[in-house]
């Protein structure tokens, strides 16, 4: 399915409610938005060695990365919300700017993006919500799942009693077949002759991927506990064929809190994933993941703000002795970094190799990581967090090695007004005998300035 049924679907929904609005002034305008201005210094991310000493080679890294974005939503008609964020030099393109030179700083800052652009309709029929058009589905760095951006989707959310319900159909990804023309040979076959992925160079990969979720949460009868069970599915298509493979998965997840005195959490999820691997005649998807997690938290008058939390996630790898199926558990778009996400988005060394790169950050892993953070009851405008994490390959060839490595990461937020925010961050990743031979750590220093208005 190329994209004319949402489109069709789309088209429709907005014929119907366009002339309603026509010659109807907005109502409750609100513009607002964030400006941050980051700082990184990065070192032996692209190959694990030191070699600072030899010129040709270093890869020490210094640059700064500002992105602006600004919002605007309003009141259109009764039940009827417009909202736009546009945003310049967004995250994704700031991760990639510097991977083997391919992108410039000023490449990335000419971007401007349209993040979302959408309706949303309340209480059709008195019973559900529909929201049409781009918009953001999942938490930024914290899904281990799915987590998609820019979304061209519609979405129906609905609350039955004790019952949630959100359904979901989108285009998440549809993109030309233009090739880099370095990588044709003087027959016409393509070769990759320069060894670099065309989607790194400004290339399109041709692709055309459905995607439908759907999502049905409940409260537990255990105290201030819900459970969610989830489905999703992504069909991948191209021009001349429909369907080409598809990537389902379904899980459970249940969290909640242990009600006391200090706050207790927990979260228990596991996810099975089938389908049939795009590309890849009669191979079978057949990949496992969970993620379980606890955190407590307490308030000491003379003290301060005390913060520990435990999460371990496993996404299972593919056996290479088997040939009819793929048990690498990769989930749909995962976005997850073991960093808790507060004011400013930190992010682990890791987690930015694998983004430059294109590297799934779930699949064939083994992640243990231990958070603390404290906020000191003399000065409680500053919070200040330690994160511990180790990663292990699932599955590997015999005789290979398993250590992907651990990382240490040190974080100090002041937080000078609910609009005001200054980070600063210092990570170092030890790369174990599976990412590297005798390599040498990476480090990641990255200040941040955030003002939203």
């Amino acid at each position: 399915m190329r994209r004319s049924i949402l489109s069709l679907i789309l088209g429709v929904i907005l014929v119907l409610v366009m002339p309603a609005f026509a010659f109807d002034p907005l109502k409750d305008i609100k513009v607002g938005g964030e400006f941050r201005v980051r700082g990184l210094s990065t070192n032996n991310l692209t190959d694990w060695k030191d070699t600072k000493d030899i010129a040709a080679q270093d890869d020490l890294d210094d640059h700064v990365v500002t992105r602006t974005r600004v919002s605007l939503s309003a009141n259109i008609v009764e039940d009827v919300e417009g909202s736009v964020l546009i945003e310049h030099n967004p995250d994704e393109m700031a991760e990639k700017w510097a991977t083997n030179g391919i992108h410039s700083v000023n490449d990335v800052e000419g971007k401007v993006y349209v993040r979302r652009a959408c309706l949303k309709v309340k209480n059709i029929a008195e019973l559900v919500d529909l929201t049409v058009g781009k918009q953001e589905y999942g938490k930024q760095y914290q899904e281990w799942i799915i987590y998609v951006d820019k979304l061209d989707a519609a979405k129906i959310e609905a609350s039955l009693g004790p019952v949630d319900i959100t359904a979901l159909g989108a285009k998440m990804e549809e993109s030309e077949d233009i090739k880099d023309p370095a990588d044709i040979d003087k027959d016409g076959n393509i070769d990759e002759a320069d060894g670099i992925p065309d989607y790194l160079q400004g290339f399109g990969r041709n692709r055309d991927t459905d995607l439908y979720g759907l999502s049905i949460m409940t409260s537990t009868p255990l105290p201030n506990s819900k459970i969610c069970g989830y489905f999703y599915n992504s069909i991948e298509n191209r021009s001349i064929k429909d369907n080409i493979g598809n990537n389902t998965i379904l899980g459970v997840k249940l969290e909640g809190e242990i009600p006391m005195a200090s706050k207790i959490n927990y979260l228990a999820e596991v996810a099975m994933q089938t389908g049939d691997e795009p590309g890849v005649a009669g191979r079978d998807l057949q990949g496992m993941g969970f993620r379980i997690s606890g955190g407590y938290e307490t308030s000491m008058a003379d003290i301060g703000d005390i913060g520990l939390s435990l999460v371990y996630i496993y996404g299972s790898g593919d056996n290479a002795g088997t040939t009819d199926k793929n048990e690498a558990f990769t989930g749909i778009s995962p976005v997850f970094s073991v960093i808790p996400i507060d004011r400013v988005e930190y992010t682990t060394v890791l987690y930015d190799y694998d983004r430059m790169n294109d590297l799934n950050n779930i699949s064939n892993r083994g992640i243990v990581a231990v958070n603390a953070n404290f906020t000191p009851a003399f000065f409680n405008k500053l919070n200040t967090g330690l994160t511990w994490a180790n990663y292990t390959k699932n599955e590997v060839a015999a005789g290979a090695k398993d250590d992907i490595g651990s990382e240490i990461d040190l974080t100090a937020t002041y937080i000078h007004s609910d609009k005001v925010s200054l980070g600063l961050m210092y990570g170092i990743f030890n790369p174990g005998d599976a990412t590297v031979v005798d390599g040498d750590p990476a480090s990641k220093f990255m200040t941040e300035v955030k003002i939203a208005f």
